[in-house]
This record gives structure tokens, sequence and C-alpha cells, in this order.
């Protein structure tokens, strides 16, 4: 249990019992953890208008095991709503989280990040490449970090070059110029330095992040992907 109140936001949430759910939560401290909101989908309950995603929370639990007791959840300077391809947007990062993150590990660069991108999102401002160097920085902060800066050899990356690359590897470079995982230089060193400018910069970057997480996930497909069509 927490000494203090926690900033948090929910990631996920399930029916538990006839009126509980089980809430995953992303806390500042304490990362991804589950928690019982018990009697949250009474009518009259508290919890039940508080436990909103992509809404600043405060929040207390109890407990020491891998399912605790929700005991306090109130917003903490509400967000406004999202709407129309944005929610979609909203609902992909969430499951990435959910998927991705260790329980008990706290990650406070990717809480950080993770809470300015949805208010970017909230407000409109948002765009493509933001995901993308949200999916890179997730990776990097997990320790499953790409490389896309040097070759096999710590030779640079030349930008008009092709490269080989699979995830957890060091590019190498290829006479090939296409493939499954072939990637032009340049495309590697833009999601590098965070310069994505054109279309074929983005596909790059789609394509090798994605292969990147299923290749940590699985092949279990993401349902938030088909809001995103």
């Amino acid at each position: 249990m927490p000494d203090s109140v926690q900033t948090a936001f929910v990631l996920h949430r399930r029916d538990y019992r006839d009126t509980s759910q089980i809430i995953e939560l992303f806390t500042l401290n304490y990362g991804r953890i589950s928690v019982v909101a018990k009697g949250c989908k009474r009518p009259k309950s508290p919890l039940k208008t508080s436990l909103q995603m992509f809404q600043p929370l405060l929040v207390n639990w109890q407990g020491k095991h891998e399912l605790m007791t929700l005991t306090h959840a109130e917003l903490d300077k509400p967000f406004s709503a999202i709407n129309g391809k944005y929610l979609a947007w909203a609902f992909y990062l969430n499951e990435l989280l959910y998927r991705m993150l260790h329980k008990h590990e706290a990650y406070p660069h990717v809480f950080e990040h993770y809470q300015q991108l949805i208010h970017s999102i909230i407000n409109k401002a948002a765009v493509e490449a933001d995901l993308r160097w949200f999916e890179y920085d997730v990776l990097t902060r997990m320790g499953y970090g790409l490389h896309l800066e040097s070759d096999e050899n710590s030779l640079p990356i030349e930008a008009n070059s092709y490269y080989f690359l699979e995830p957890a590897q060091s590019p190498i470079k290829t006479t090939f110029n296409e493939g499954k995982h072939i990637y032009l230089g340049d495309h590697l060193l833009a999601l590098a330095e965070q310069r994505l400018t054109t279309p074929a910069h983005f596909k790059a970057a789609k394509r090798l992040l994605r292969h990147a997480l299923q290749h940590l996930l699985g092949d279990k497909p993401f349902k938030s992907r088909e809001l995103l069509q």
C-alpha cells in the first residue's frame, strides 16, 4: 500500500462479479498495477464517475498481493473529452502500455510522455509522428531499443545505403534494396533523429516499429488498431 495518494491513469477495465471491476492502473511511482474497484458499477458509487480513461486521477489502494483493493479515486484537474480519430489513438496508447509494461515497475519517463501525449491528443495537436515517437520511446525505456545509428561493424549508417534489420540486432549493410526487413539508411536515421517528414519515412517507421512490437508481444493483434485503419 502506498504511503500517499498516487497519480495514475486507467489503462483497462473489466467486469468483476456483479458490481465491481478490475482496473489496470498506470501509476507514476508504482508502474502498472491491478486493483479491484468494489461496487463501482453501483449507480451511487463515487467510483462510477471518477474511474475514467484518459483522465488524470489521484488514487490509493491497499493490499500486498497481485490484485489489490482500490480505496480512493478522484479526478485530478480533468481533461476534456476525446473524440474522432483521436479517440482511436488514445485507445491504442492504452493497449500498448497494457501489453508492454511489466507490473510493479515504475517508468516515470514513459508516464510523463504518455500524460503529455494524451494532453496533446485532447487538444487535437497530436500528429501521426507522435505515435511513432511514443512507440520508439516505450521500446527504448524498457530496454528494447532499436540500433539505428550504426551498423554491425560500428560504422555510421549511410543515408543512401540499404540495411537488413531485425529487432535486437544491429543493421547489416546489404546490396538488396527491397525485402521484408530491409530499410534505406535514411529511413533508419529519420526515426532515430525524430525527423519523420516524408510518406516513405512514416511507412518505414511504422513497418519497423510494428515488427519490433510483434517480436516482443507475439502475433496477437492489437484490437485498437482496427480503429486506426
